[in-house]
This record gives structure tokens, C-alpha cells and sequence, in this order.
């Protein structure tokens, strides 16, 4: 059975998880497509992310078809209404999802939350075999163990290329 804690990230900066998660769940993965998310980054040196209207698609490219088209027919609405039949289900408890009809073919998501309002989800191609589905867990906690960092890793390579020339 599932825990809960393993859906909310308590760190404060959400937007460098998401890209965390898409570097080491979805980009290594075949059956990964990506992340969509209600919030995104005002600038580049924006580690939390703010809340927005319109949804934020990190779909991984793909040779087969246009697929950041097909997903964006998982809309605002369908994204919202899962959160909310999540929060109703008594399958609350569970890591992982399975969608048919808002997407035109059958996705797994793993759903994310901080708080109330922020909220993400990790979209694989279904079916995921049991052990990949474990490794996705793992590297989830693992993500969510690491201290929240306060600057992107832009702002990291630019400060170490400032003291480097000093």
C-alpha cells in the first residue's frame, strides 16, 4: 500500500524537482512522456514556480507522431477534475494511476503535489512493467530527501564561471 508522503513534495523548490523528476524518470525512460504541471517559472533564476491558468507540458520528444499535440488534449479541466476525483477516491492511497479518456491512448501518471494549489503529474506510457514502476518510487523519495536548493543550476554554473575568472 501507498503512503501519501510519497505524492507531496515539502521542498520549497518545486520547479527544480519537476526537472529532476523529468531528468531521471522520464528523459532514461522509454515508456516515459513527461510532466505536465499547473504552475512555471517566472525567470530563469525561479526555483519555486508560480501558479498559473494554463497547464506546462515538459514532453519528451519522440519520432513516432506529434505527441506534446496529442497530450495537450489532457487538458486544465481533466487535470483539475483528477486531482479532484483523487482527493474523493478511496484509491487515494495508490502511486500510480491509469487514464483512457482524457488522452488519445492509455497512460500511467503518478501524481504530485506541495500544498494545495501546486500540482504536477509524471505521465509513462502504459503498461510499465512492476520493477520500473519501483525504480520511479525510488527516485521519487530520493528527490524528495535532498535539501531544496535556493538557485537553478543557471545560476550555478554563472557563479562558479564569475569566481573562476576572478
Amino acid at each position: 500500500m501507498a503512503s501519501q508522503k510519497r505524492h507531496e513534495i515539502k521542498r520549497k523548490d518545486w520547479e527544480v524537482v519537476l526537472d529532476q523528476l523529468y531528468k531521471r524518470c522520464i528523459a532514461p525512460t522509454a515508456r516515459g512522456i513527461g510532466i505536465i504541471s499547473n504552475t512555471s517559472r517566472e525567470n530563469s533564476g525561479d526555483v519555486e514556480g508560480e501558479l498559473q491558468e494554463e497547464l506546462t507540458y515538459r514532453i519528451k520528444e519522440r519520432e513516432q507522431g506529434n505527441l506534446a499535440y496529442k497530450m495537450r488534449q489532457f487538458n486544465t479541466e481533466a487535470f483539475y477534475n483528477f486531482f479532484k476525483l483523487r482527493s474523493q477516491s478511496k484509491k487515494e492511497d495508490q502511486d500510480f494511476f491509469r487514464l483512457k479518456k482524457q488522452v488519445p491512448f492509455e497512460v500511467l501518471v503518478f501524481p504530485l503535489t506541495q500544498g494545495l494549489v501546486k500540482k504536477g503529474l509524471l505521465i509513462f506510457e502504459s503498461p510499465v512493467e512492476s520493477m520500473h514502476l519501483q525504480k520511479i518510487i525510488r527516485i521519487v523519495l530520493d528527490e524528495m530527501k535532498k535539501p531544496a536548493t535556493s538557485k537553478t543550476q543557471e545560476e550555478k554554473k554563472t557563479e562558479a564561471q564569475d569566481n573562476t575568472e576572478k
